[in-house]
């Protein structure tokens, strides 16, 4: 990130002709570590969402897992996104936290990160409940519930904040032991049972807002020797059908 940044101010200087060259172009480019994921198993998604029943993180934890959100994408959503009749989500922006505290909406990256999302039934059905959840505690802590209003905040109406969540997830994974899982591996979580259970890799990269299907194919690449045996099987049992 440094690197970038130095780069791009000296090369700016060197077209205003505030120096003569750019030496960032003799330093080589530090390599990213990608941080190590830790996707849930399918036997630890239900005992996380167990844990966090009750909690006020339990609907963005549950949308996230079914999404494969970003969680300041998920934090940004208000209710006009969501269309529960088509089931389906309509990404437009997400929310960026300033280091002075200031929350501000922020427009996707990439012309893929806006897109739409089809819901799975279980987070249509609680989606549904959450929007007649927050009308009815309208009348008992006095605020307003409109299609303005972001989807997920606290029972007494104030916005959830990044950290707070990041936080308030860790606290919940950490009943069960899984220290090392973050709140952004259940968007890694969706991407990986989705990859298991046989969907195409582009339809995987729509959902998450990836660019290009490499990217994709990159960071789930652990994915890919489980889907290369079930092609192996599919395969074999296709040719004995012929026989």
């Amino acid at each position: 990130h440094c690197h970038v940044r130095l780069s791009k101010a000296l090369n700016h200087a060197q077209k205003r002709k505030l120096i003569s060259n750019n030496p960032m172009q003799f330093v080589a480019k530090p390599r990213v570590e990608a941080k190590e994921m830790t996707p849930l198993s399918l036997e630890e998604i239900p005992q996380v969402l167990d844990l966090a029943n009750g909690t006020e993180y339990y609907s963005i934890i549950l949308t996230a897992i079914h999404t494969g959100m970003r969680r300041n994408e998920l934090l940004g959503l208000r209710w006009k996104d969501v269309n529960l009749d088509e089931a389906v989500i309509y990404l437009s922006r997400s929310i960026y936290r300033s280091k002075g505290g200031v929350t501000e909406d922020q427009a996707p990256k990439t012309k893929s990160g806006r897109r739409a999302i089809d819901l799975t039934p279980p987070s249509v059905i609680h989606l549904r409940e959450l929007w007649d959840k927050q009308k009815m505690d309208t009348s008992f802590h006095g605020y307003k519930v409109t299609e303005n209003s972001p989807v997920f905040i606290r029972t007494t109406g104030e916005p959830l904040l990044p950290t707070t969540v990041t936080l308030g997830f860790k606290k919940i994974v950490r009943k069960l032991g899984l220290d090392d899982v973050r709140f952004h591996d259940l968007r890694h979580t969706h991407a990986t049972v989705m990859l298991l259970q046989g969907v195409h890799p582009k339809v995987v990269q729509e959902r998450l807002g990836h660019s290009k299907m490499s990217t994709t194919m990159d960071i789930y690449s652990h994915v890919m020797p489980s889907m290369q045996k079930d092609a192996v099987k599919k395969f074999e049992t296709a040719l004995e059908t012929l026989k």
